[in-house]
């Protein structure tokens, strides 16, 4: 899917749950995706026109790295990342890493 998509898909959503929900309340729109890189700025890329689409939860999913040895090592180093840089968006951006024990 690609933000396009879910700019579409959120619309669409929005509207028919406005015709049907008794409250105004919004809701969140939550992506998850894998940023392969350690740039702040490539992140911000990568990051920007999906919450300019609608969402408001990056979820950062690294399951190719749970069957590596060095599984945990390498998710705590993407942790230390941190997440995107704050002034792309007032939207909620969390940054988790979902690990398997093996």
């Amino acid at each position: 899917m690609s933000a396009e998509d879910l700019r579409f898909i959120s619309l669409r959503v929005r509207a028919w749950m406005g015709d049907r929900r008794a409250v105004s309340t919004p809701f969140d729109v939550v992506i998850e995706g894998e940023i392969k890189t350690e740039s702040q700025g490539e992140w911000n890329s990568i990051v920007s026109p999906w919450i300019e689409a609608g969402a408001t939860w990056w979820l950062e999913s690294m399951w190719g790295y749970t069957r590596q040895k060095n599984a945990e090592d390498l998710i705590l180093e993407r942790v230390q990342l941190g997440p995107p840089s704050k002034n792309i968006s007032s939207a909620r951006i969390e940054m988790r890493a979902h690990f398997r024990s093996i």
